[in-house]
């Protein structure tokens, strides 16, 4: 034990025991409500395409063409602007420089110019029906590179008439100029929608003007649009159109196309539960279609349908969780993490395979089902013990805690011959002291040692001379881990807690927000509060009322980790006071030995510390 440790438990006496004992709350009066499922929108890493160098971008710039010369070093920029004044191919030679400068080397600085001398305002002019189709279309290529200054010069109302012109490739231009104005602020994106633009940038790909190749594109751009609307919650009665749409594109087996589909899906999904428009569309035949899109492992729609199906497992519609439950999600996320291994799969995928896992896990017969796959509870706590990657240790820690909350015997037996009780030995010498992380470790083994006693095949099969699983942490070394998270999170000296007694607070549950940017990217801590059922040994933590407006993390730490020593270890425990009180009385003596004390205080040394020996020899 270091000197920190003994210096925080010295002044424990045998007396404050009695203290502690009469305000003490134990594992069982802590009413847990279930661990809540977790969405997630934003993560640690940047959106990646699965595996691909590509960021997911909200706005898109678009380059020269392909073979295409750029801008020579000594062209004059004045002679451009003044070839806007002009008609024909004069015009639409200067349109052409101007697209040119914006696309090149620099192209935000060159906007920025193009900007600050007022050239926009000059390019509104050219969006009407009497220009010349060629001109328009510069004209647009021009103004998506420079989407986020146009809304403020009235260019949105020209832009969203132009999503019917009769030629297909300016109803697509047009659209993607408005995707990057969405994409640049989401009041862009609620002015889009209020002026009823959606519909018709659904139907962009449709009419003359079209090859099958360039309306595939076409309704791609129009999907990456929808992606970019679902972005911060917009009004999801605007977004009715895609909405029903979406389910049906899902169908389709165009990889790119997928791929914008799945995306806005899973953004969709965050409020599955929630709204009634997107709860309309999802069916068994949705959900069933999105796990064969897993199984497909395409490098394009892997991440996307990841992410969706980590919404709608969160859904408080319970029928949402049996559609993915019916479709075989989770063999094939068993499948998929036992493939990853093997492949080198990127690992951020495993982790949001697990948190599906995770947030099925809170519900009890979900946990049978998973528990029911051998071999995925295997990869779980092979990867818990031996993987690198600690946010994905992690996320199988809270996904553990949360199959573990159930106290079901079988459920606990299948994960302790699956070796999880050697496993989270070893995890807190990786996790920071005093981290949220640890809680759910704490949570995790108060659940276990609720069981009680060892099952007999784990007895056998490890040769155990123990018969609780509280006996068998205790040969492993937790109970010394207890400890020590039991004095770092108290953060005062233990004479200081005698005076104001073990009070246990009550956290009210965490809001259920949606702004997940908010929130800890690994997991949302699980409140207690002092359940209401009646104790008579101790009545009166059922009359007192807390009202807090947040639990620090080490206060719930220090909450649990007594409670567990205090009810699980209580010998041990109280025998570690003891002994550290010994240990401090005798470092006393020695300092008033170097501050020259008599020849007696060595004699009361000597015999304090035989003492000490033969204490520990009789036991």
């Amino acid at each position: 034990m270091s000197v920190n440790e003994a210096d925080n438990l010295k002044s424990l006496s045998l007396s404050s025991l009695s203290h502690i004992d009469s305000g003490f709350i134990g594992i069982s009066q802590l009413n847990e409500p279930a661990p809540k499922p977790r969405r997630r929108l934003t993560d640690g890493h940047k959106d990646r395409a699965d595996g691909l160098d590509v960021l997911i971008q909200k706005t898109k710039a678009i380059g020269l063409r392909v073979g295409e010369e750029g801008l020579s070093p000594n062209e004059n920029g004045n002679e451009w602007l003044d070839a806007l004044n002009k008609r024909g191919e004069n015009l639409l030679w200067g349109m052409r420089k101007i697209r040119k400068y914006v696309c090149g080397d620099g192209s935000d600085v060159h906007a920025r110019e193009l900007i600050e001398h007022h050239v926009l305002e000059r390019l509104l002019y050219f969006l009407d029906e009497q220009t010349d189709n060629d001109v328009v279309f510069e004209n647009l290529w021009i103004l998506t590179n420079i989407a986020a200054a146009l809304v403020e010069r009235g260019f949105l109302q020209p832009l969203g008439m132009l999503l019917n012109h009769p030629l297909g490739s300016i109803r697509t231009q047009a659209a993607w100029a408005i995707g990057n104005i969405i994409g640049d602020r989401e009041g862009y994106r609620d002015e889009v929608l209020k002026r009823g633009f959606l519909p018709a940038i659904l139907q962009i790909h449709k009419g003359s003007g079209l090859d099958s190749a360039a309306q595939r594109e076409s309704f791609r751009i129009a999907l990456w649009i929808v992606d970019n609307m679902c972005r911060y919650k917009p009004d999801w009665h605007l977004m009715k159109p895609a909405i029903d749409l979406l389910p049906h594109v899902l169908q389709q087996n165009e990889p790119a196309i997928l791929k914008e589909c799945c995306w806005a899906i899973a953004r969709i999904l965050h409020q599955s539960g929630r709204n009634r428009e997107i709860d309309a569309v999802i069916d068994q035949a949705m959900c069933t279609r999105m796990v064969e899109i897993l199984t497909w492992n395409k490098s394009l729609t892997t991440h996307p349908i990841l992410r969706a199906l980590i919404n709608l497992a969160c859904s408080k519609n319970p029928y949402h969780l049996q559609y993915i439950v019916k479709a075989g999600v989770i063999h094939e996320l068993e499948k998929y993490l036992i493939n990853s291994s093997l492949v080198g799969i990127n690992q951020t995928f495993d982790l949001f395979a697990v948190q599906i896992l995770g947030n099925l896990a809170v519900h009890k017969t979900h946990a049978e089902t998973i528990i029911g796959h051998n071999s995925l509870c295997t990869w779980m706590i092979r990867n818990f013990s031996g993987n690198r990657d600690l946010e994905l240790r992690n996320e199988i820690l809270i996904t553990l805690r949360n199959l573990l909350f159930h106290r079901d015997p079988e459920i606990t037996k299948s994960l302790a011959n699956n070796g999880l009780l050697y496993s989270l030995y070893d995890f807190l010498n990786d996790s920071p002291p005093g981290s949220k992380i640890e809680l759910v470790w704490l949570e995790a083994v108060s659940h276990i040692m609720n069981t009680k006693m060892l099952d007999t095949d784990f007895v056998s099969k490890t040769k155990a001379k123990f018969r609780s699983y509280a006996a068998f942490f205790l040969s492993l070394g937790i109970f010394e881990k207890l400890v020590q998270i039991f004095i770092k999170s108290s953060g005062q000296d233990l004479d200081e807690m005698e005076q104001d007694g073990w009070e246990v607070e009550s956290s009210p549950e965490d809001s259920d927000s949606d702004n997940e940017a908010e929130l800890p990217k690994t997991f949302k801590p699980i409140p207690f509060e002092i359940s209401n059922p009646h104790n008579p040994h101790h009545p009166h933590f059922h009359q007192q009322q807390y009202h807090t407006s947040g639990i620090s993390v080490n206060e719930k730490l220090k909450t649990r980790s007594l409670a567990i020593l205090r009810e699980f270890f209580p010998t041990e425990f109280n025998e570690k006071i003891r002994e550290t009180r010994a240990q401090s009385q005798v470092c006393r003596e020695i300092d008033n030995l170097a501050l020259g004390a008599s020849s007696n205080n060595l004699a009361d040394l000597v015999s304090s510390f035989g003492m000490m020996n033969s204490d520990r020899k009789q036991k």
